[in-house]
């Protein structure tokens, strides 16, 4: 538990600047600029966290959500649950890692505001492809409308993986599902899949996000025997966006309905729940659906959020001096001397603001040779083309 308070810090800048922290016109932001500054600057030992990769890693799944706050690239470290053993993860450049994906590397992906972590690895889970979804009868049965879906074809030009997908419209009738529907698989145990970190993945093509609630999938032995889970976003936290998004559906979050058989599967549903107003709209498809469990694993990285309230939960910025500043205490000396040298400044103290600068900067040297950085460094391959 952190101890030093926001009204603390505040005290010995007062100090350092002869008692004028009164006229200083947004004391508040002075003092996050402040603390964010030093975060920005140096990779503090107490910023380190870790929490784990939801809801694990995936044979032949890439991309994944990144903690909110994650500091710009500073990840130092995927490591399996028990902390038993450290991958040799390379870091790469986003270009490189889709050019020439190799098994161990990582990179981050920035798109939309949006981050998310890219991992080529060979996962330890188990998969069971269900249904590849390449033509209505893949998996046994026939793939049918489930609501407002009409036009059921296999598509054979638009598909993420195998041979093609199953494409369906959205219908004019103004019900509030469309999707696809099978009641006679070939059956199949999926039982062992139902964890902590058992997930059913599914790509959508999404011809338009408008008056989409959510995706559906319902599991069982029939239409009165399902296990049922939604999903809200689409794997890695993305929003659902037009065009292929890979749905996750996590196992651990199941309602049921009647008395399933999981290990004698026959019944699948997958759907979109949505407004009424939402019709008449074509070309929406399905493809690959695939039961998966994880390898659990950790990501352990340096945070931007260098602030802690009093409930315990990690701030980006603080709002009042009961705030605690996550630190020990020769780092938060470094608060200190960066807080009088930006306070001095707006006081017009410039001799304390210069003495302040100086000082920060020899402490952060001798921080930075006796605390480097953990953070794994971002590894570029030359290549040349001819």
């Amino acid at each position: 538990m952190p101890t030093f308070t926001r009204g603390q810090l505040k005290t010995r800048i007062n100090g350092g600047i002869k008692g004028k922290i009164g006229i200083i016109t947004d004391l508040p932001g002075l003092l996050n600029q402040v603390v964010r500054e030093v975060t920005n600057e140096l990779d503090l030992r107490s910023h380190k966290r870790k929490t784990r990769v939801l809801p694990g890693l995936f044979d032949d799944v890439t991309q994944y959500g990144l903690p909110a706050d994650i500091k710009g690239y500073k990840i130092i470290s995927l490591q399996d649950y028990e902390d038993k053993k450290y991958p040799g993860f390379d870091l790469v450049p986003f270009e490189e890692w889709g050019q020439k994906r190799k098994l161990g590397t990582i990179a981050f992906k920035d798109e939309d505001a949006v981050r998310t972590l890219l991992v080529s690895f060979d996962a330890g889970g188990v998969s069971n492809t269900l249904s590849g979804l390449d033509n209505v009868n893949d998996g046994g049965g026939t793939w049918l409308s489930f609501g407002d879906a009409v036009n059921i074809i296999a598509d054979t030009e638009n598909f993420v993986r195998g041979a093609g997908s199953v494409k369906f419209d959205i219908s004019g009738v103004g019900g509030t599902t469309a999707g696809l529907v099978n009641i006679a698989l070939t059956p199949s145990d999926k039982s062992k899949f139902f964890g902590s970190t058992g997930s059913v993945f599914i790509f959508a093509d999404i011809n338009s996000i408008t008056d989409i609630t959510n995706f559906e999938v319902r599991m069982g032995t029939g239409p009165s025997d399902y296990r049922w889970v939604q999903a809200t976003l689409a794997h890695g936290g993305l929003a659902f966006t037009p065009g292929i998004n890979l749905l996750r559906f996590d196992l651990s979050n199941y309602q049921t309905v009647g008395a399933p058989d999981l290990t004698a599967m026959t019944y699948f549903a997958v759907f979109m729940n949505k407004a009424v107003t939402k019709i008449s709209e074509p070309n929406y498809r399905f493809d690959h659906i695939v039961f998966a469990t994880g390898d659990v694993y950790n990501i352990v990285y340096y945070s931007k959020y260098p602030w802690q309230n009093a409930a315990g939960a990690r701030l980006q910025d603080s709002t009042v001096d009961g705030d605690f500043i996550v630190c020990d205490s020769d780092e938060f000396e470094l608060f200190v001397q960066k807080g009088i040298e930006l306070a001095g400044a707006e006081v017009d103290e410039d001799n304390a603001s210069s003495r302040a600068r100086n000082n920060y900067q020899t402490k952060g040297r001798m921080y930075i040779n006796t605390t480097p950085s953990d953070a794994m460094f971002m590894q570029s391959t030359y290549a040349a083309f001819i």
